[in-house]
């Protein structure tokens, strides 16, 4: 999208929904990450995705199946918003969560979990791993323990995009 009034007039929800200024912060994050996407990337790991409009972008426009790790009082929102966006989705919800292989991920166009389910997420199986303005309001352990998360999952040359305030 060149502009918000590009994104106002072509976003694809755009007949449901106003152009807000999430909205707008959303489709800058995927236009900067997906410029550095690997080719190909048919994963995307998103740490915190609060609502789900970033994920709903890399999923719509980035044509990538999700993994989403969010705390439990706040997945129920991005699960909600996601199935109602994308009806015909396929979703595994963190109750349905065994244990997960790349197959398993690719099967599913949404795989939500909780932080204590990490260690189920297989070895290099994420082509880009996104996490914006939650790491911010965690405390050193649980961003060291995502950033192992990262390494431990990304595909060798995945990207890891990260934007979040130093504080």
């Amino acid at each position: 999208f060149a502009n918000s009034l590009a994104l106002r007039n072509s976003w694809f929800l755009a007949d449901r929904y106003m152009v807000t200024s999430q909205v707008c912060v959303a489709a800058y994050h995927f236009q900067l990450f997906s410029h550095f996407l690997p080719k190909p990337a048919a994963v995307c790991l998103e740490i915190g995705a609060g609502s789900g409009i970033l994920a709903s972008f890399f999923h719509h426009y980035g044509r990538m199946k999700m993994v989403i790790v969010d705390l439990p009082e706040t997945i129920v929102f991005s699960a909600a918003f996601l199935k109602s966006v994308f009806p015909d989705a396929r979703v595994t919800l963190p109750h349905e969560v065994g244990t997960l292989s790349r197959a398993d991920i690719l099967e599913q166009d949404f795989t939500f979990l909780l932080p204590s389910q990490i260690g189920v997420i297989p070895d290099s199986v994420i082509d880009v791993a996104v996490n914006t303005f939650s790491m911010q309001e965690m405390t050193h352990e649980q961003v060291k323990a995502y950033i192992d998360l990262v390494q431990r999952v990304s595909v060798p040359g995945g990207l890891w995009c990260n934007d979040n305030r130093i504080e």
